[in-house]
């Protein structure tokens, strides 16, 4: 994998301070297409992953998960994504970002041959 790209590395921390139902709305990650998530703290946090339906125009639930503290996840980042989070508890994770590398790309690195 470090032959294709070298990923960038960032300390998250999201604290749900002072507001009753803490949401990261839908958003894509900028400058990064998929990551492998380090979920250094988690208090039971759902992402959500939705897709755009062009019929109807507007974005449809797709899956969903909820990591648990000392979990690593490999995460589409390209793909429209919201955070649900706890109030009054902060969700810290460490993030190794691929700016060019695909979640299939970086799915494929981790496959046994």
């Amino acid at each position: 994998m470090l032959n294709l790209e070298y990923p960038y590395v960032l300390l998250l921390e999201l604290p749900a301070i002072d507001t009753p139902n803490p949401v990261l709305p839908a958003h894509r990650d900028y400058g990064k297409k998929t990551s492998i998530n380090i979920y250094l703290e988690t208090s039971g946090e759902t992402t959500t992953f939705y897709h755009w339906n062009r019929e109807t125009q507007k974005s449809d639930f797709e899956e969903e998960f909820c990591a648990a503290t000392n979990e690593i996840w490999l995460m589409d980042t390209d793909t429209p994504h919201s955070v649900t989070l706890k109030p009054n508890k902060a969700r810290r994770l460490l993030s190794l970002c691929f700016a060019k590398l695909k979640y299939d790309e970086v799915l494929e690195c981790f496959a046994t041959k």
